[in-house]
């Protein structure tokens, strides 16, 4: 019930519960409550310190369909520790409120297998993120962000990639319909629309670290009445192209950002972008 009967590996997320067609009062369970540390010496993640009211207790338990629950057994559960197990709970967990006051679940963005041009890629960030990490040749060359100068084709398709692959999961804007209720810290959103510009020529590194509305680069939508702001460092910026683009004023981009201040009386929120660009319209829409 706390992660609504779905599956609580992110990648799976299966529906557990399934109505019986010919009896309007029968359901079928195809999930489990799998332990996260083993009820015998001899089984997975198995921790002596726990007692056995603590071994068989909702808190040792998470709840996954029947091939995930099989999954994080085998070879004695290689691959499956407690933190990941424990993480995968509370996201799910954390999904579920968030639907209930959102009004809708969080979801992949659909442009993001089609971010031909990524403006900004905030990459340590991103990674945090994501299963996949940047070539050695490629982590050298971007550590201090995208080079101004020289050739970075390979390194710049190596970050579209990483974004392709993001398993990310986001609201979109448009759908918080009442934002005062409903932003927080730690929610991430995800927008598609016009943005605003502010401060492009700006890197100053007292302005990036530092949030000021009048000096620091940002971008920033509107969406039911409230603006969300984006201040970013300009070192991920990814190209000149993407340089100019941030000077422009006005631009349609689309992007991922985490919230992380809300000031309601301001109808304002000041969220740290992953990432924003311009996704492929033909490719979005053909």
């Amino acid at each position: 019930m706390r992660v609504a009967g779905a599956c609580s590996r992110p990648e799976c997320r299966r529906m557990t519960l399934v109505p019986n067609p010919d009896y309007p009062s029968v359901f079928s369970v195809t999930g489990r409550a799998a332990h996260i540390t083993a009820a015998s010496p001899n089984g997975p993640r198995y921790d002596e310190t726990l007692t056995a009211v603590q071994r068989r207790g909702a808190d040792n338990g998470i709840w996954l369909c029947a091939d995930c629950a099989d999954l994080i057994d085998k070879r004695g559960g290689e691959g499956f520790d407690v933190e990941l197990l424990r993480s995968w709970k509370a996201r799910a967990e954390q999904e579920v409120s968030d639907a209930a006051l959102l009004g809708s679940f969080a979801q992949r963005p659909v442009w993001l297998d089609k971010l031909s041009t990524p403006h900004y890629v905030n990459l340590p960030r991103v990674l945090h993120f994501s299963k996949d990490t940047l070539s050695p040749a490629a982590a050298k060359i971007l550590r201090n962000g995208f080079p101004e100068t020289g050739y970075i084709a390979p390194e710049l398709y190596e970050a579209k990639l990483i974004l392709r692959r993001l398993s990310i999961k986001a609201i979109d804007v448009e759908q918080l319909m009442k934002p005062k209720e409903q932003v927080r810290e730690g929610l991430t959103i995800s927008f598609y629309r016009s943005c605003r510009t502010l401060n492009g020529a700006n890197s100053d590194s007292a302005d990036v670290e530092t949030y000021s509305y009048d000096r620091s680069p940002l971008v920033y939508c509107k969406a039911h009445g409230f603006k969300y702001v984006m201040p970013y460092d300009p070192i991920w910026v990814t190209s000149n192209t993407a340089v100019a683009t941030m000077r422009s004023g006005n631009t349609k981009l689309a992007g991922i950002a985490v919230v992380k201040k809300v000031d309601v009386e301001g109808n304002l929120a000041v969220c740290t972008p992953l990432t924003f660009g311009l996704p492929d319209l033909l490719g979005l829409f053909g």
